[in-house]
């Protein structure tokens, strides 16, 4: 005996004795599925209910002589969810992600959304897969909150709401005040800043690009130690097409980073020659009084400062932080 699913295959064997012919023949009641000459069973590819599917072998010496077995056909199982879609925080410009993972066979997917306010979800265009990624982000998708219903032939269930929450701002903005200088875009490569933290950690929670007049392309913002290492988790993404000129553009990052007292940090955008423009080394910026700009900072995995050109930064860029301990 055997159970199966739709397409899953089993293998059946006959033994004849007491004749030199030990061929068998095969046959199916009902006739549902698939069975070859040596034996093989297939089920349907679809299968509404369950049934119960009668496997013969016959000899072919002596028609008399038969044995029997039997498969279980049975239909998809329904859908049942194993990881629910998880609420996600992302800053203006930005997008979030909501996952879902289910069991079942033969799932389909389709999110849906509640805007705040709202009384009821409606189906989110082309998100049909388990994974669903938002456009750029507005203070108006603040609280929204999205589910995913999973469907197969056996029926549909609902995720539980997801709620996003779209923040401006998540600290202090390190620059103060800034310079802009001459715009080009004749480099591919991390650009911006070296700065050295004073006598007080900080808790980094975001970085900025500053958007100029013209940019639409989005960048990844990243923290450089003073070695020359990407600090793990201290990596986000900007998309300047969601901002206005003359402004930051902040990315949330994942978890804060911790910036240690009296050390060296490179904060550095990717950028790439012909793309977005972004400002030369003859910016200058003030910052807050809880580190210093060093120089401006450019590099490809090895990274260097402008030498005596302490608060002149490219691009520029910026980060969000709290004074910890």
């Amino acid at each position: 005996t055997a159970n199966l699913f739709s397409s899953q295959t089993q293998q059946f064997g006959a033994t004849v004795t007491g004749n030199a012919n030990t061929s068998v023949t095969w046959s199916l009641s009902p006739a549902a599925g698939t069975i070859s000459s040596t034996g093989l069973y297939t089920a349907p590819a679809s299968i509404a209910a369950q049934q119960t599917v009668t496997v013969t072998a016959t000899s072919v010496a002596d028609g008399s002589k038969s044995a029997t077995a039997t498969v279980t056909l049975n239909p998809p199982a329904p859908p049942a969810i194993t990881q629910q879609p998880a609420n996600a925080s992302a800053m203006i410009g930005q997008t979030a992600t909501f996952t879902v993972a289910a069991t079942g066979a033969a799932l389909s997917y389709q999110w849906q959304s509640m805007p705040s306010g709202a009384g009821s979800f409606g189906n989110i265009s082309g998100a049909t897969a388990a994974s669903y990624t938002t456009p750029s982000l507005a203070q108006s998708d603040n609280n929204t909150q999205f589910r995913c219903v999973v469907t197969n032939a056996q029926g549909s269930v609902n995720t539980n709401a997801a709620t996003l929450t779209v923040v401006s701002t998540t600290g202090t903005n390190f620059i103060l005040s800034l310079t802009p200088g001459t715009l080009r875009n004749n480099f591919s490569g991390w650009v911006g800043m070296s700065v050295a933290v004073g006598s007080s950690p900080l808790s980094v929670t975001a970085l900025g690009r500053f958007v100029a007049s013209g940019n639409t392309g989005t960048h990844t913002l990243k923290i450089v130690d003073g070695n020359g290492n990407d600090i793990s988790g201290a990596s986000t993404q900007v998309n300047t097409a969601a901002f206005a000129a003359g402004g930051f553009a902040y990315g949330l990052l994942p978890s804060a980073i911790r910036l240690s007292a009296n050390t060296t940090y490179y904060i550095l955008s990717q950028e790439t020659a012909t793309g977005d423009r972004w400002y030369d080394n003859d910016t200058t910026a003030k910052p807050q009084p809880i580190g210093l700009i060093l120089g401006p900072a450019y590099g490809n995995g090895s990274y260097n400062v402008v030498s005596n050109m302490g608060t002149h930064v490219y691009v520029p860029v910026d980060f969000q932080y709290s004074v910890t301990q």
